[in-house]
């Protein structure tokens, strides 16, 4: 089976000038607590996932350092990767351009929020399927939630388009014989679920129930 990058979590440190994810962390957690986490927790609840802000934030950070890794292992600008940091607000800023939240599932020890705009690619659904967090002791997330940030219930285009983004980035590193893509667009809904699986032969499992 095809296996995503090694990484070294020691390539995390970031040294850019002014939009430091150090930096974003602070003001990230500093905003939240300020709020006494009301957003998030509204944000939770629009999805139907546990009433546990505090895991938001932590997971949302795990996810945003990791974005950074393979950043660095892409070398792609630095400098980019700060406007990213910068879409990452704990309360987005207002904006004309339709923005995305994929909101992770990491196996219920936490969850993430990510923020994607239009023609700007910089997350990774594949490498963050297999990437290790360490904290936890397991690697990858069991699901994703896709909403628009405005909360308006997803037309049937925006679906489509949503699918079909999901569907090219998994298939850039797992073929279909890897990897199941599960969608669960539910009609009138503000969000969209995605659900990998990996694929196994009958080898795989013969082993597996040895």
């Amino acid at each position: 089976m095809a296996r995503n990058r090694p990484v070294n979590l020691a390539q995390g440190a970031v040294n850019m000038e002014f939009t430091t994810i150090d930096i974003w962390e602070r003001l990230f957690r500093a905003e939240a607590e300020n709020d006494n986490y009301a957003f998030f927790r509204e944000h939770l609840n629009k999805l139907d996932l546990p009433d546990k802000p505090e895991l938001l934030i932590d997971g949302t950070i795990l996810v945003m350092r990791a974005c950074e890794v393979y950043w660095r292992l892409d070398q792609r600008e630095l400098s980019e990767f700060g406007r990213f940091l910068d879409i990452q607000r704990y309360k987005p800023l207002d904006t004309t351009e339709t923005r995305l939240a994929y909101t992770f599932n990491i196996h219920d020890f936490a969850f993430a929020r990510a923020i994607t705009e239009p023609g700007f690619h910089a997350l990774d659904l594949a490498d963050l399927y297999n990437h290790p967090w360490d904290a936890y002791e397991i690697s990858g997330y069991y699901s994703i939630q896709i909403s628009r940030i405005d909360w308006k219930v997803l037309s049937d285009e925006e679906r489509q388009q949503i699918e079909d983004s999901v569907t090219k980035d998994f298939r850039f590193t797992y073929s279909e014989d890897e990897l199941e893509i599960r969608v669960f667009p539910e009609e009138n809904s503000p969000y969209l679920t995605v659900q990998p699986a990996e694929q196994y032969d009958d080898d795989d499992e013969e082993c597996e129930s040895e």
